[in-house]
């Protein structure tokens, strides 16, 4: 008895024959078809799916056109304010001073930090994406970077999550690919876009979701108004135990901008690649950030109280980093069980 062929896509034994794709999994020529048929013919003729980004791509001229109304923001924060109220007082001179020494700060700014743009991204480039073998393998100048493709997820649109491709060659709509180690874009042509998007669709590769601003500033906000309420009890504690009514205000100040902090990287702390999210809220890395935190918060204190404040902000900082690595193990879980193939579609069989 042979082992039945069953497609991958449609749970159904191929009645016009099959292929295997790049995920090392099989699928009928039916599914192929109505997927995309120029996913079928790639397939049929053994071709590669890859995408490469050439050098050339990488130009200065997109990355000044992504970073402009940044730096307009930066000069009219600093000029809208004040402005007025000199025109208002009659100090013209004063005013248009002003105007042109921001004016100024914020060209030279813009020049230094576009001067080298194109530059620096020139050993990231030529950089080759691609399926092989049932993983998603990212070549960048012969450097190989592998990763199961179960450990991916997708989603088509911006391709903001990949600096080299949103600003450096000013392709803004494609597919962004979160591997482990971070985002790659791909799908950078409608042809190519076409093609990536069928081939994720028919392979069921899971879609990602980033949070929104608004969810993320709603976090923080919770965490501001639960951190302060906190702090406020545990400084007014300690103003009664030590006499000093001064810790009220610390304790409130303190736990209010500690909260705020753990409510923000609580709700974005999966937003990345696993790894580098591992990385970036590792147990140091917040211990280090909340005691800068703490410090600044008590800067002009006494030194007791700056201690005090400094080892109660690296216990916080620890508690938000085991936190957040928790909520990667659950999100990663959730990957993996996403990932893991699912049941074969009802097929109906002649009677």
């Amino acid at each position: 008895m042979t082992d039945e062929i069953l497609c991958s896509a449609c749970g159904r034994t191929p009645p016009d024959g099959s292929l295997v794709l790049w995920d090392q999994q099989t699928y009928c020529v039916e599914c192929l078809q109505t997927a995309s048929p120029e996913l079928s013919e790639l397939a049929a003729a053994g071709g590669p799916l890859e995408e490469i980004l050439e050098p050339e791509a990488i130009q200065t001229r997109h990355f000044v056109r992504s970073i402009r109304m940044p730096f307009l923001a930066v000069g009219l924060v600093f000029t809208v304010p004040f402005v007025p109220f000199m025109l208002i007082k009659g100090d013209i001179a004063l005013a248009l001073f002003w105007t042109a020494g921001v004016a100024l700060f914020v060209g030279m700014l813009f020049a230094v930090v576009t001067a080298g743009a194109g530059g620096s991204q020139k050993y990231n480039v030529p950089r080759t994406v691609s399926v092989e073998d049932g993983e998603f393998v990212v070549t960048t100048r012969g450097k190989r970077k592998a990763y199961s493709l179960r450990d991916c997820q997708w989603k088509a649109g911006s391709t903001q999550y990949d600096p080299l491709v949103y600003q450096y060659a000013g392709v803004q709509t494609g597919i962004a690919v979160r591997t482990p180690n971070g985002f790659v874009a791909c799908g950078l042509t409608p042809e190519r876009l076409a093609l990536w998007t069928a081939f994720f669709q028919l392979t069921r590769l899971p879609e990602f979701t980033v949070p929104g601003c608004l969810p993320i500033v709603g976090a923080s906000a919770f965490g501001l108004g639960i951190g302060g309420a906190i702090g406020l009890g545990i400084g007014s504690i300690a103003a009664f135990v030590t006499n000093v009514p001064s810790w009220k205000a610390v304790g409130g100040f303190l736990g209010a901008i500690d909260g705020a902090f753990a409510g923000m990287m609580y709700r974005s702390c999966d937003a990345s690649g696993l790894k580098e999210a591992r990385d970036s809220f590792h147990p140091a890395v917040l211990a280090a950030l909340y005691l800068l935190v703490g410090l600044k918060a008590t800067r002009g204190m006494d030194v007791t109280t700056r201690i005090v404040c400094g080892i109660v902000s690296v216990l916080l900082g620890i508690l938000v980093a085991w936190a957040c690595q928790r909520k990667l193990d659950v999100v990663e879980e959730q990957r993996r069980k996403a990932a893991s193939p699912g049941e074969p579609g009802d097929s109906t069989e002649p009677g």
